[in-house]
């Protein structure tokens, strides 16, 4: 992945020669905190939404950045290998958000499972649901699924098939008039 600063060649120019094994001084990482610093912070703001966070990790990073600066390979520049920290940093905090989530005790858990009676009623109910829209055509279908599940207006309904008004409620009638032959005692669903 690579990063792009608003004036790359001038940041890897003045840090590309940082000596790697050596104590670093506070006046080099004074420079390096004030030159990467606002990047850095823009960066971790566009993938944390969170500022005390963003601010946060920024700061982790060049925490790291003095810890570790002695693992910084002489001959590589000097900003990918900060860019890396930063990468690393942010991706650690997401992993840490995702698995210290709010832990459920077993006893708050309600079981979605259905018993082996409401399995089958569900099943058979199902059945037969498919077996008396069969006779409708593909349109009617699709009218009548728009309308009884998602619940859209029969304008609505015209607009996302790209049909009249009259042409809804034409098979929309249609659809009703034969589920009602097929099962008389059906309340109309639309």
């Amino acid at each position: 992945m690579f990063f792009k600063l608003k004036r790359p060649s001038r940041i890897i120019q003045k840090t590309s020669k940082i000596p790697a094994k050596k104590r670093i001084s506070s006046d080099a990482f004074t420079k390096i905190y004030s030159q990467f610093h606002k990047p850095i912070l823009n960066y971790v703001k566009s993938k944390i939404s969170d500022e005390q966070s963003a601010q946060d990790i920024t700061q982790e990073v060049f925490i790291k950045v003095f810890r570790f600066h002695e693992s910084y390979h002489d001959g590589k520049v000097f900003s990918t290998w900060l860019w890396t920290i930063a990468k690393n940093t942010i991706s650690d905090f997401l992993r840490k958000r995702l698995t210290s989530a709010d832990k459920i005790s077993c006893d708050e858990v309600v079981c979605t499972r259905r018993d082996a009676e409401s399995t089958l009623v569900y099943r058979d109910e199902r059945r037969d649901l498919l077996r008396m829209i069969r006779p409708l055509t593909r349109l009617q279908k699709r009218v009548l699924w728009l309308r009884a599940i998602h619940q859209l207006s029969y304008g609505e309904i015209s607009e996302k098939l790209g049909l009249s008004i009259t042409a809804v409620k034409n098979l929309a009638h249609r659809a009703k008039n034969r589920l009602s032959h097929e099962k008389p005692g059906l309340a109309p669903v639309f």
